[in-house]
Formats: structure tokens, C-alpha cells, sequence
């Protein structure tokens, strides 16, 4: 059973749901009590997911120690640390040095969770944790990771819109007619596409209409500097 384990783990391709059923064929009648059914309710986590870093974990734990068993049923615990996945990847937090000030508030809560989520898996791992206490640490490491999550989201949001239009070489009136025209132009794009931001429905359509405001600012600055004939 040691080498099925040691097989699983050193296959570059595993998949949780394989380990799962592992852990149920050779771990102890303690750790399945204690572990099995979180691990059947998350049996689709993908790598680096908090209930698949716990499976190698356990597995390691079983073959270094040389606590594989033969296979047993499945003994009937009415609870235990069952939880949903949660797809959150973790992701080293040099990734949050170039957000922007607006969302710092966002950057100092992941912060905060990341030693949170470790703490709380390590705590969980402890043999001797009283079930109903393992429940409820589960429960609490997935409602951080659903946190943690929804704050990525809105980063990754703002970081995937689409970057404001640079400003391209304008082209300057040369009358005084057509200067004024340009500007009242630009004010009237300007105008529109700040409505658009404070309407827009996702991150990404208020970027980009910011940027635009931003470009036409831009052009509105040179025309209304611009030297003209009479």
C-alpha cells in the first residue's frame, strides 16, 4: 500500500479525486473519521488548493510512518470537516505591488487572510482535534478562501481592463472657427464618456471609458493652446 502511495504521489498527473480514494484504502480508521469526508466533498480541488495540499499531507504522513492498512469500511461519522471547494489559487502576494492606491484596502485584507488560511490548515491537521471543532475550522478556512477570492476578482478586474487609448499626434486647428469647434468637440466627448464611467456595469467598461476621458482631456489641453488666425 506504501508503494500504491508513494506511486500517487510522485505521478506528476494526479488528480485529487485518485488520492481520495487512496486515503480511503489505507488510512487508519482514525484519520478517515477525522478526514475522509472533507476530502470526498472537495474531491474535484485542483493543486495548491488548501483540501489538496491537506490530502498529500495526510498520504505523506501515512507513508512515511507506515500507517497504510488494509482496506475497511468506511465507518459512518456524523460529523466531520466536510466543506464545497473552492477554486483559489494561492499566489505570491509580489503580485499586489503595483495595485493601485484605490484598492489597498483590498491588498491589506488578502494580507491579513493568507497567515489566517495557514494557521487554520495547520490547526486542522492536529489528530486530536475534537470533530464538531474540525467542522467548523473548515468552514471557516472556506468562507476566508471565498473572501480571498472575490478580493483577487476584483483586482484581476481592474488589472485585465483594457489600458486607457494613448494619446495620438493631434492634429491643431488653424483657424479660430475650427478651434472652437474642436474644443466644444472635446468637451462634448469628455462630457459623455464621464457618464459612461458612472454608469458603467463591470470595472473593465469604466476603465476604459476613464481612459477616454482621459485622451480627450489630453487633446482638449493642446487645442485650447493651439495659436490661431483670426
Amino acid at each position: 500500500m506504501n508503494k500504491e502511495i508513494e506511486k500517487w504521489l510522485q505521478d506528476t498527473k494526479r488528480t485529487m479525486e485518485a488520492g481520495v480514494q487512496l486515503f480511503e484504502r489505507c488510512a487508519t480508521k482514525e484519520l478517515r473519521a477525522k478526514y475522509l469526508l472533507y476530502f470526498q466533498a472537495n474531491k474535484n480541488a485542483k493543486a495548491h488548493e488548501t483540501p489538496y495540499s491537506m490530502l498529500i499531507n495526510k498520504l505523506t504522513f501515512i507513508q512515511r510512518n507506515n500507517l497504510a492498512v488494509q482496506p475497511v469500511e468506511t465507518p459512518k461519522v456524523e460529523e466531520a470537516p466536510a466543506a464545497p471547494a473552492v477554486s483559489v489559487e494561492d499566489r505570491p502576494l509580489t503580485q499586489l505591488d503595483s495595485v493601485p492606491e484605490k484598492l489597498q484596502t483590498k491588498v491589506e485584507r488578502i494580507k491579513e487572510i493568507v497567515p489566517m488560511i495557514a494557521a487554520l490548515t495547520a490547526k486542522i491537521a492536529d489528530k486530536n482535534l475534537p470533530l464538531a471543532e474540525a467542522k467548523e475550522i473548515s468552514e471557516e478556512i472556506v468562507a476566508l478562501e471565498t473572501e480571498r477570492r472575490e478580493l483577487w476578482g476584483d483586482i484581476d478586474a481592474y488589472a485585465n481592463a483594457a489600458p486607457a487609448p494613448k494619446v495620438e499626434e493631434v492634429v491643431l486647428p488653424t483657424t479660430l472657427a475650427d478651434k472652437n469647434k474642436a474644443i466644444k468637440n472635446l468637451k462634448e466627448k469628455i462630457k459623455r464618456n464621464n457618464q459612461a464611467a458612472k454608469n458603467a456595469t463591470t470595472e473593465e467598461k469604466r476603465q476604459n471609458s476613464l481612459g477616454l476621458v482621459e485622451k480627450y482631456t489630453k487633446e482638449l489641453i493642446l487645442v485650447e493652446a493651439a495659436e490661431v488666425a483670426e
